[in-house]
This record gives C-alpha cells, sequence and structure tokens, in this order.
C-alpha cells in the first residue's frame, strides 16, 4: 500500500504517521532550524559567561585575601624593616612587598619597587591605597573622572545601558585575548567609536608601549562635546582598563600616580598587577 504524503503546519509528512508523531516531527525540524541553534549558542555562551565570572570573582577574593595578609605583614614589621636597613647602610623604606620578605630576613636591602622614589610611592603603599578603599564586588561601570568610565565586559556588552548612560566611545583593554566578544562590529548600528589594545593581564607583559596612544584616544574622546567614554577589560574590570585611566590622568592631566590612584579609588575599586603598577611608578618617576 502507497503512503500519501499529508501536509501538516506547513510541514510535509508520511501520511500514516499519528498526530502525536507529526507533532514531534515538527518540534524535531524546528529545532534544528537556524533559530533553535542560535538560541543554543546564546545560552552555552552565558553559561560559559556566567562559569567564567565565578572563577574570576574567586580568583579576585583569593588576590585580595593575599594582598590584605602582605600590607598586614608591612604595618606590622616596619620597625624590624627600618632596622635591617640601617644594618646595611641602606635608606628605610616606606614599606614592604611580599617580594621583599625573603631579602629582609636575610638582612638584605628592600627590592627598588618596594623603595620610594622621590614623590613616587612604593608598590606597598599603592597596594595599601588600593585596599583601604576597597568596599566590596566593583560595580559594571563607575565615573571615575567627568564623562570617564572605567567598567568590566559586562558593561561593554549591555547595549541598552550604554545607550542610557550616553557613551560615545569604548575602549577596549582586552581585544582579541578571547576574554570580551566585542569588537567594532559589536556596535554596529550605534553612534559609538571603538578602539581596542590587545593586552594580557600578566606582570610581564609590558604595557608601557600602550599607554600613548591609550591616553591619546581617551582625550580626543573627551574633547568632543556631550561625549562619554567607557574604558573596559574582562570581567573584573579592575587591571588593564584601571592602568590605562591611570596613565592618562598622569599624561594629559598632570596628575602623579599617588594623585591618580586616589582619584579613581575614590569612585572604584581597582587593582593593577604588579608588573603594571611598577610600569606606572617608572613613568611617574620620569615625569
Amino acid at each position: 500500500m502507497v503512503m500519501t504524503p499529508v501536509r501538516y503546519n506547513g510541514l510535509l509528512v508520511n501520511g500514516w504517521l499519528s498526530k502525536l508523531e507529526i507533532v514531534a516531527e515538527c518540534q524535531r525540524r524546528f529545532e534544528r532550524g537556524p533559530f533553535f541553534s542560535e538560541m543554543g549558542r546564546l545560552q552555552k555562551y552565558r553559561k560559559s559567561c556566567r562559569q567564567r565570572k565565578h572563577v574570576d570573582e574567586g580568583y579576585c577574593c583569593i588576590q585580595r585575601k593575599k594582598e590584605r595578609s602582605a600590607v598586614e605583614w608591612c604595618r606590622k614589621n616596619q620597625t624590624l624593616i627600618n632596622m635591617s636597613c640601617s644594618r646595611q647602610h641602606v635608606s628605610p623604606s616606606a614599606g614592604s612587598c611580599s617580594s621583599c620578605r625573603s631579602a629582609s630576613s636575610s638582612r638584605c636591602a628592600p627590592t627598588t619597587s618596594c623603595q620610594r622614589k622621590g614623590n613616587t610611592p612604593s608598590s606597598c603603599e599603592l597596594l595599601e591605597m588600593m585596599e583601604r578603599a576597597n568596599d566590596g564586588e566593583p560595580n559594571q561601570e563607575d565615573e571615575v573622572f567627568p564623562n570617564l568610565y572605567l567598567g568590566n565586559a559586562y558593561a561593554a556588552m549591555d547595549r541598552e545601558n550604554l545607550r542610557c548612560i550616553g557613551i560615545t566611545h569604548i575602549l577596549n583593554a582586552a581585544h582579541d585575548t578571547g576574554e570580551v566578544i566585542t569588537d567594532a562590529c559589536y556596535y554596529k548600528g550605534m553612534p559609538i567609536t571603538y578602539k581596542g589594545f590587545q593586552i594580557f593581564d600578566e606582570p610581564g607583559f609590558k604595557v608601557r608601549s600602550f599607554f600613548c596612544p591609550a591616553a591619546k584616544f581617551i582625550d580626543e574622546a573627551l574633547r568632543c562635546p556631550r561625549s562619554k567614554i567607557l574604558v573596559h577589560c574582562c570581567v573584573t574590570g579592575v587591571s588593564r582598563g584601571a592602568t590605562l585611566v591611570l596613565a592618562y590622568l598622569m599624561l594629559y592631566k598632570n596628575m602623579s600616580l599617588k594623585e591618580a590612584v586616589c582619584k579613581v579609588v575614590s569612585k572604584r575599586y581597582i587593582r593593577p598587577n604588579d608588573g603594571f603598577l611598577e610600569e606606572l611608578r617608572t613613568l611617574d618617576m620620569e615625569k
């Protein structure tokens, strides 16, 4: 017996199928379609973002605990450090970081990054300033300077929020690193000028070469009337983007490193990695 094809709800199915089987066949074909595939990809991406956020937040909490213990160690052992430095005929440093503990225990002078050079604060002093202003997890974005926002990847991906704030320029410090999916095409159709720098959040990465072009882009954006710029990096938004904002304030607003840090941490918690802090200290000493 020949089975007659039957058209049901726009689909050509076998005539011997029951109504329940026809509905199942429609569902199966729908799930193979482009809409379902796109929704599946979107759900997978959101899940990966949530997992990455949890991992990054956990890592951030561990790092802050280590930093607080380092600051506490410096505060408690300041007298011992000064006595050790005087025995070695070295001027006492204003503090000591974790890289200097082994040196002080072996009666050696603290490392260069722990010593104050003129008005440039030591790494330990900068760390203490940042931890003192820490009031929990940072927001998606904060206005750290008039019309200058510092945020994370979630702030950069929220197009509706960008429209509400009035963002006209975006500087991505984690462009093409695999951590953020935004690029110039992501903001197509929006009045946003995009600029990206491929910076990796590693202490050994030479971020100094990005100070001038990033600061120039921020300055040009803020010179435009009614313009607002968002500088961001990855999930937490406390290291790479913060480093570029500090460099801008030092290069174009004639601030010292200490003044720039105080200005930013009054609005948002930041924590550039140790290598980036040393690059900023070098910039401050050369001014």
